[in-house]
């Protein structure tokens, strides 16, 4: 995805689905190339995409930016791991709700369910 202001990304998939939820899904052995700032990159380089002049802002659809990693980097022996953006009040968090989901795959899970199988 080319960005004319700063670096653009290469995306290992990029799909759209039939509610026009956008994905972009990046297979990742090294650790060093799975980390939050690259996701973080990838996630706003799917929104600027999405928009087209004259689209408003409310209508911008999902989008996901999916790591499959070869290792387990959040280090938590987790399945997954989804990363969200919260709304800090008080000593209370609330969900942000802007749509846009981060999720790590720790692709050394070996757990007894679906996705450990």
């Amino acid at each position: 995805m080319k960005n004319l202001q700063g670096r653009s990304a290469v995306l290992d998939v990029h799909a759209i689905d039939s509610t026009d939820k956008e994905f972009d899904v990046e297979i990742q052995r090294k650790d060093a190339g799975a980390g939050a700032k690259r996701a973080r990159h990838n996630s706003s380089l799917l929104d600027a995409h999405i928009l087209k002049t004259g689209d408003a802002t409310e209508d911008i659809p999902d989008s996901y930016v999916i790591f499959i990693t070869e290792n387990d980097i959040m280090k938590g022996k987790q399945s997954i791991y989804p990363v969200e953006r919260y709304v800090t009040i008080g000593e209370n968090k609330v969900l942000f709700g802007d749509d846009s989901h981060i999720i790590y795959v720790n692709g050394k899970y070996r757990g007894n369910d679906e996705i450990g199988k």
